[in-house]
């Protein structure tokens, strides 16, 4: 389990099943790697963010407040994800929160390629 701090408060836990959003600025909360199509960053060198494409913005979309909704959809019409990591306030840069966030997102992917 990584914990990714901000002073005293969480920005993300990732771990196995998941990770936790806290960042500040639309958190977007719980989200698990079933839930997860990809996780990417963008090469902008003051991008501070980490992005995660989800399988179905429709389920995420029902559980944010409606003004959370409006703001993020506004993005989404322009191809940006609703759901991104704010790495800016982060004790650990957006290269060391994407490496072990697709690190576990991978390892996830791998165990459950093999359920039948």
């Amino acid at each position: 389990k990584e914990i990714i701090k901000y002073s005293k408060k969480t920005v993300v836990e990732i771990d196995m099943r998941g990770f936790t959003d806290n960042s500040p600025f639309f958190p977007a909360g719980r989200i698990l790697w079933k839930d997860v199509k990809r996780v990417y960053t963008v090469p902008v060198k003051k991008d501070k963010y980490v992005y995660i494409e989800i399988k179905d913005p429709e389920k995420f979309w029902q559980k944010i407040t409606p003004l959370k909704r409006k703001i993020l959809k506004l993005d989404f019409k322009f191809g940006i994800t609703p759901v991104r990591v704010n790495c800016t306030f982060s004790e650990k840069d957006k290269d060391y929160v994407f490496k072990e966030m697709l690190a576990s997102y991978v390892y996830w992917k791998e165990k459950t390629d093999y359920i039948i």
